[in-house]
C-alpha cells in the first residue's frame, strides 16, 4: 500500500495521481483512474485514499456511484470528464514517485475498537470513519 514498496514506478504515480484527484475533490476523473487502473488502485487503498484525502466538505452524492460500484467490487468505467487526466505524475523522476508515495500517512480503515468490535467489511469501515471526519470537521461532534 502507501508506505511498502511498489514494484514500478508507474503504480506510484498511479498512486500520486489518485491522492491529487482526490484532494481536488475531482471525483469524476478519480472514478476514471480507479476503473482504469484496478490492478494498482485496490479497495482498501482506493478507501484509505478518499478517507486520508477527500475534503470533507465534498458532497456524499458525488461519490456514491463509486462507492455502489466499489462494493459491487465491479467498477466501471464512468463517463469520460473532460477534466481526466492522461498520464500520472509524468514530471517527477521515478525515485521522487516512490519516495513520495512511501512517505505518504494514509488513515487506516480498521481502528482497534472496529476490530474489536468485529467489523471487517472496509465499505462500511469507510462509510464509519468518513462521517465522523465529515463531523468534526462540521463541528457536530468534537475531535
Amino acid at each position: 500500500m502507501a508506505n511498502g514498496n511498489h514494484s514500478s514506478s508507474g503504480e506510484a504515480r498511479i498512486i500520486l495521481e489518485a491522492v491529487r484527484l482526490a484532494v481536488s475533490a475531482n471525483v469524476g476523473s478519480f472514478h476514471q483512474l480507479v476503473a482504469r487502473e484496478t490492478g494498482v488502485l485496490q479497495l482498501e487503498l482506493v478507501l484509505r485514499i478518499l478517507l486520508t484525502c477527500l475534503p470533507e466538505s465534498t458532497p456524499p452524492h458525488l461519490y456514491i456511484d463509486l462507492l455502489h460500484q466499489l462494493a459491487g467490487s465491479a467498477v466501471h468505467q464512468p463517463p469520460q470528464s473532460s477534466s481526466a487526466s492522461g498520464k500520472p505524475g509524468n514530471k517527477l523522476s521515478d525515485q521522487d514517485a516512490q519516495h513520495q508515495v512511501r512517505q505518504l500517512h494514509l488513515l487506516p480503515l480498521a481502528e482497534e475498537q472496529d476490530l474489536r468490535a468485529g467489523c471487517t467489511d472496509q465499505i462500511s469501515l469507510f462509510l464509519i470513519h468518513r462521517a465522523r471526519r465529515i463531523d468534526v470537521e462540521t463541528g457536530s461532534i468534537p475531535e
